[in-house]
């Protein structure tokens, strides 16, 4: 095993290493599990583009949303207004709900076939492919839920036979090899760094294309688990951009909306959406805190998407009319996202009350401000009291398997969960 895993780097890595396919061949994703996953929105355009104006919409458009606010719609709401007046002869163009214009495919213009041809990608041999897929689900995956495992499972395995070569889930994939090969006891310290850079680079190259086009839940994907590997090197600024690309792409697709996922009519494609919106919330507030930034997602937007169930994908069905529902005596995973959420949605709070500057006054604030705010100017939001409040309440309602006074009786991925809570 060992011998396996070296022989990943280096330049013998063409060698030693097992090829999945020679290039890539032409094509829209097609979903390769449940039929219930399958994306029930359209195909959009390709899109016409004003300098002056941005996406012009009674043109084709690109797959994307657009809020209410932006100049096209106006114009739209203004030809519009105009057809009527004077009813205008010429088809009108149906208004495509927000729904119809996200993308959940991984299809890449034709126009760009001959740059996707040059991508060539090789895969590690089978054990070793295996052994770093398990460590993924086994301790990656429970604290980062930002991809559907029957789905990856599915596809990983279709790999192997020939039937599956698309960019961005070997862009996934490679990601994932990275964080496992940080992760991994197989492999000797001092190779960890060269053998996870071997698939970084592998997956970058992927993203280097990919982020120029249309985005997808597949993109937003890949850029969550990039982020998530960038945290544990020495690179916080491609950490920091990676991770406001995915909360762009994330809101181009109107996932900040709740009308997005609640309009989606399989619970489990429903619930996935809202997972990776949440995922883009946690890692922006993350690296606030982390790199003393101001966040990219407000209170309100945050708020506004309900929260994921806790339900394990694989409980979940494609039927809208089955009530679906987690086994009493197997705690969900997602319950450690789910309370994670929380506590990044109070330590958002400390971070706009306690460190966010008054530009009146500088970040000198009077320490007694921070405890009794109500006796400056009534304007400042909790101190520290009814922070400090705040954490304690959230730490007395947490799931019993995920408090470290119950570690012993719980299984290990739950262990781990509740030591990394308790640890934040």
């Amino acid at each position: 095993m060992k011998r396996d895993f070296a022989s990943v780097t280096g330049s013998t890595a063409q060698n030693s290493c097992h090829s999945s396919h020679s290039q890539l061949r032409e094509g829209s994703f097609q979903p390769v599990t449940d039929p219930s996953l399958q994306s029930p929105y359209k195909k959009g355009r390709s899109g016409v583009v004003s300098a002056m104006m941005g996406a012009v919409l009674d043109e084709p458009q690109s797959q994307g949303f657009f809020g209410g606010s932006s100049t096209g719609s106006f114009i739209k709401q203004v030809r519009k207004a105009i057809d009527n007046k004077i009813e205008s002869p010429r088809d009108r163009e149906p208004s495509n709900s927000i729904l119809d214009q996200i993308q959940l495919s991984m299809h890449i213009p034709d126009g760009d076939s001959q740059q996707k041809s040059n991508l060539n990608y090789v895969l590690p041999p089978r054990q070793v492919a295996d052994s770093l897929m398990a460590l993924y689900w086994k301790i990656a995956y429970p604290l980062y839920p930002y991809v559907d495992r029957d789905e990856i499972e599915t596809a990983y395995q279709s790999l192997w036979t020939g039937n599956y070569d698309e960019p961005m889930f070997l862009c996934i994939l490679n990601i994932i090899f990275a964080l496992s090969c940080q992760l991994s006891d197989a492999i000797k310290p001092e190779q960890r760094e060269p053998s996870a850079d071997v698939f970084f680079v592998r997956a970058r190259e992927t993203l280097n294309f990919n982020v120029w086009q249309a985005g997808s839940i597949q993109s937003v994907q890949a850029f969550l688990l990039l982020a998530q590997y960038l945290q544990s090197t020495n690179e916080p600024h491609q950490c920091w951009i990676v991770v406001g690309l995915a909360v762009r792409t994330a809101q181009s697709l109107g996932l900040h909306l709740p009308e997005t996922s609640e309009g989606v009519s399989s619970p489990r494609l429903r619930e996935l959406l809202r997972k990776i919106w949440h995922g883009c919330v946690l890692m922006d507030r993350f690296l606030s805190m982390t790199y003393g930034r101001p966040a990219m997602i407000g209170k309100r937007s945050a708020a506004a998407v309900p929260l994921p169930m806790a339900i394990d994908e694989h409980y979940l069905s494609g039927d809208p009319l089955r009530k679906d529902s987690q086994p009493e005596d197997r705690p969900s995973i997602l319950d450690f996202f789910i309370q994670s959420l929380d506590l990044y949605r109070i330590l958002n709070e400390i971070l706009l009350n306690v460190y966010a500057a008054d530009p009146k006054t500088g970040p000198n604030i009077d320490e007694w401000e921070c405890f009794f705010p109500s006796r400056y100017d009534g304007q400042r939001g909790s101190s520290f009291l009814d922070l400090d409040r705040e954490l304690t309440l959230w730490e007395r309602g947490l799931p019993c398997h995920l408090t470290v006074s119950n570690v012993g009786n719980s299984n290990e991925i739950h262990t781990r969960q509740a030591v990394v809570l308790r640890q934040r």
